[in-house]
């Protein structure tokens, strides 16, 4: 058992990945913004170099892309935290220890996944921190508090209570699960009735641009008159803030409801 939690431990493999994959989301992200800006200046200007104005505006993109990102990654690993707990419960009714049923579940869940998700890497860094006479608790909490997890956090803290009283543990992480994954059929309920605002949402921030797109490709001049003049860039300024502050509202009022 402790030659394969060795084998597969280390998280200091896992940081250089981590981190290629950081800096490629940035790249992506800056270059979707790049792409944004110059579309805005070719359609609200009429002049392509005009959305290098709009890179500034860079930083204010990327916090708010990085958001919904970390937003689906953590529904995402909640998911596969009640996977692992469903394993880790099943390895210490068949007779293993809760710290061995780490280094147990992380081989179930090997089995079941082709490529090793988010918390396959946990599980394998909590293996390693075992190995290094961690305790499990200490490792839970750690991972609780540094993702964010709610779910995850409450159990650590039972955990902790659980085996500092001698509780049956098996028992704690089967209530935990029932309770997860009750909490997980409401979310999915809500994320059922959310999926369709968000495309009303996208379509009605999409049509604007689209009414633009249509007028200059099948209209060519007909919106000379607000591209070259004083006047009319005003207007197409005071246009392109309201679009934009339509689109912020929108996302901010689906994320209230997600809530």
């Amino acid at each position: 058992m402790r030659g394969r939690g060795r084998r597969h431990g280390g998280g200091q493999a896992q940081a250089e990945p981590e981190g290629r994959r950081s800096r490629g989301s940035t790249v992506r992200i800056a270059l979707e913004w790049m792409a944004v800006s110059a579309a805005i200046g070719w359609l609200f200007y009429d002049c392509w170099p005009a959305g290098i104005l709009f890179l500034a505006a860079e930083p204010i993109y990327a916090k708010e892309r990085r958001r919904g990102i970390e937003r689906k990654g953590r529904r995402r690993l909640a998911g596969q935290f009640v996977e692992a707990l469903q394993a880790m419960a099943a390895a210490v009714r068949a007779g293993y220890s809760a710290e061995n049923a780490v280094q147990e579940a992380w081989r179930e869940l090997k089995i079941l996944h082709q490529e090793e998700n988010g918390m396959m890497q946990e599980l394998r860094q909590m293996a390693s921190g075992l190995q290094m006479n961690q305790t499990l608790e200490g490792l839970l909490e750690d991972f609780a508090e540094r993702e964010g997890l709610e779910d995850a956090v409450s159990f650590a803290e039972v955990f902790r209570e659980g085996k500092r009283s001698g509780g049956n543990l098996v028992q704690i992480m089967e209530d935990t699960v029932n309770v997860i994954e009750e909490k997980e059929a409401v979310s999915r309920e809500v994320e059922v009735l959310l999926a369709g605002r968000r495309y009303e949402q996208r379509v009605m921030a999409a049509v604007p641009a689209g009414m633009l797109l249509y007028l200059r490709l099948g209209s060519p001049g007909y919106l000379d008159s607000l591209y070259h003049s004083l006047a009319g860039i005003c207007v197409m300024t005071l246009a392109l803030a309201l679009y934009a502050a339509g689109i912020c509202w929108g996302g901010r009022i689906l994320e209230a409801e997600e809530i």
